[in-house]
């Protein structure tokens, strides 16, 4: 049972956690040089690295081999450009390094070998799964202005939540994340900070940045509120220990004011607004650029704006600090139509809130809302660059059952590749976000 299906709650706490999505069988998969081959579904790959963890020597450094030869062939036919940030001399000498530690490597040193090569392309697009459950830590992390915080944890570990991470294995957090940074795909340093804060929960990528785990305990020290120092240890879990889970808290259980956030309201929907009338301010939430059926997008803008032509001379906020992309030309049409009618709002009362979960398409709409109506960026820096890697296909290792995932397409924009700086900077402290104060609204309504 994949780990995604068997605790889907467990996977949402911890962020950037998933498994690999199940595509359709596909045969023969040994063959090179057609781009429909080496396509498994979740079962046939965790099959194919059983298959290898049971192979004697002799075959283990046979289909190592075989797979290194395959990875280089097909990610230099198929990405839109491989050696765009790492030179073609590079790649082939980090293949050839890997060659060399087959003998004495570990098929997990192995796999992580393969997730350090993808990351030195610098398309956070472009990047490894793996082909079975990893043995995990049950640890939610994320970042505030004050520094790096448990937003997750066991019922038994309850005192870790809410208090601010030191070190794991006597390595300090900001160390770790620099020691973990050669596994992690990303597109630019906002990009890099966020994902790396997923791989705290991974065994065998806390061994490969020097966390060294006791008896199957990985030890770290948090810091509370009152300045207490807390030391505890967490235990790795294999598949089935973390499909046995049933609860895992998050901040909300411990400081209940957080549940009032924006973030958190309306669960399951994608667009949304809200109207704050005392303080002229219309609040309009897009999480996806993508369409939901009730109601359609198209019929939720029209009624939006039809809202704002009726209230006129009203600001209007559109967050899109929780986008992670989609499709951007599904908000051109509500763009443009603030554009044609600078009437509708006040002067000046266009704002467009983005941070560091600003991915892809979210960012193009950002662009557009700031150079065709003029609004102004508020927030964070975004994750994502206007410029980007995308189109994402998919193959499997032959042998080993590790899933590459490679960007077919760049999209070139103004701007770059660049994270969006925001013309109003605002940064999210733990004490706010615990008294359930979120800095843009606070900003906007306290003007």
């Amino acid at each position: 049972m994949s780990l995604k299906r068997a605790i889907p709650a467990v996977l949402f706490l911890l962020l950037l956690a998933g498994s690999v999505p199940a595509v359709r069988y596909v045969k023969r998969i040994g063959q090179f040089h057609n781009p429909q081959f080496a396509v498994m579904t979740d079962q046939e790959a965790a099959e194919k690295w059983e298959s290898l963890e049971r192979a004697d020597e002799r075959h283990r450094l046979r289909y190592w081999n075989h797979d290194l030869t395959f990875l280089s062939r097909e990610m230099a036919r198929r990405h839109k450009d491989l050696y765009h940030t790492v030179t073609e001399e590079e790649f082939r000498e980090k293949i050839g390094d890997l060659r060399s530690r087959i003998p004495a490597a570990s098929n997990q040193d192995m796999y992580l070998g393969i997730k350090e090569l993808i990351a030195l392309i610098g398309d956070g697009h472009t990047r490894v799964f793996p082909p079975a459950d990893m043995d995990r830590l049950i640890l939610g992390l994320r970042e505030f202005e004050e520094g790096i915080f448990v937003a997750s944890c066991l019922p038994s570990h309850r005192t870790l939540l809410g208090t601010r991470l030191l070190d794991m294995g006597g390595i300090e957090a900001d160390s770790l994340r620099k020691a973990l940074s050669p596994l992690i795909s990303h597109d630019n340093p906002v990009d890099l900070g966020l994902r790396s804060l997923g791989a705290f929960s991974y065994a065998d990528y806390l061994r490969y940045a020097g966390v060294s785990g006791t008896d199957g305990f990985f030890p770290l020290r948090t810091e509370g509120e009152d300045g207490l120092i807390i030391e505890d240890k967490l235990a790795r879990m294999d598949g089935s220990e973390l499909s046995s889970i049933r609860e895992v808290l998050s901040l909300g259980d411990k400081y209940p004011l957080t549940e009032g956030l924006v973030e958190y309201s309306h669960p399951g929907e994608w667009y949304w607004y809200e109207y704050y009338p005392g303080e002229n301010l219309v609040y309009f939430q897009y999480d996806r650029c993508r369409d939901q059926k009730n109601p359609p997008l198209d019929d939720f803008l029209t009624g939006l704006t039809a809202f704002l032509e009726e209230k006129k001379d009203e600001r209007l906020l559109v967050d899109l600090r929780y986008n992670g992309g989609g499709s951007s030309p599904l908000l051109d049409p509500f763009i443009r139509s603030i554009a044609r009618n600078p009437g509708t709002l006040g002067e000046g009362g266009l704002y467009v809130a983005v941070g560091r979960h600003t991915y892809s398409s979210a960012v193009l709409n950002a662009l557009s809302l700031k150079e065709e109506t003029g609004a102004l960026v508020i927030g964070e820096a975004t994750g994502g660059g206007a410029s980007h890697y995308g189109e994402v296909r998919s193959f499997n290792l032959p042998r080993s059952g590790i899933r590459i995932f490679y960007s077919t397409k760049y999209f070139r924009r103004p701007g770059g590749d660049e994270p969006i700086s925001p013309d109003i900077p605002l940064t999210y402290s733990f004490a706010d976000f615990k008294e359930g104060k979120d800095p843009v609204l606070e900003y906007l309504i306290n003007r």
